[in-house]
């Protein structure tokens, strides 16, 4: 059976749950709770949680590293080595600060954006094309509070908007699934 790898990129800790950074936990809860997948269990090889699932008869690995966000590129290499996965059967899932709320965005072989998550997958697998779901935060006022900003949990009309957005990618994340990354970017990339 084809395997598929999403992975939800945050900070493990109940201090950093809710905020900002965490949003690809987030994606990742809603989408095991979407398919009555049931609880995320440790795997200390992988330095994550992992989870499995079937979308339309494809098997889906979710993993959340644990490794903290600056690392996770560490966790990511594990997974595709075990696994032997080719790269456009991976997804990485993050916060992205030039989305705004409420939005989000396919992406594929691009930088980093100065997304630490994303520098350190970026490192460890020796190459930016890898799939991406970049999920909306916006920014700062401030750009020195950056640090800050994605820590904190969001605004009640902010977090409204996430919510909104974390329920939306579920059907994204399901498309790129069945029917790959062109097609969920046509599909829900603008919307």
């Amino acid at each position: 059976m084809h395997m598929k790898l999403i992975i939800g990129l945050g900070n493990p800790g109940k201090e950093y749950s809710g905020s900002r950074h965490n949003v690809g936990f987030d994606v990742l809860d809603q989408l095991a709770s979407t398919h009555n997948a049931g609880k995320f269990i440790a795997q200390k090889k992988f330095e994550a949680e992992l989870r499995e699932l079937t979308i339309n008869e494809t098997k889906v690995l979710l993993a959340k590293p644990q490794t903290f966000m600056n690392n996770s590129g560490s966790s990511v290499q594990k997974l595709q080595h075990f696994y032997k996965l080719n790269l456009q059967d991976l997804m990485i899932v993050y916060d992205e600060m030039d989305i705004e709320p409420g939005k989000f965005m396919f992406s594929y072989g691009r930088g980093s954006a100065g997304h630490n998550g994303v520098e350190s997958i970026t490192a460890s697998l020796g190459t930016t094309d890898f799939a991406r779901l970049r999920i909306g935060i916006g920014r700062p006022k401030n750009p020195e509070e950056k640090a800050s900003y994605v820590l904190n949990k969001p605004n009640k009309d902010d977090q409204k908007k996430i919510d909104a957005t974390i329920k939306t990618s579920i059907s994204a994340l399901e498309t790129w699934v069945s029917e790959g990354l062109t097609k969920a970017m046509n599909t829900w990339n603008g919307v």
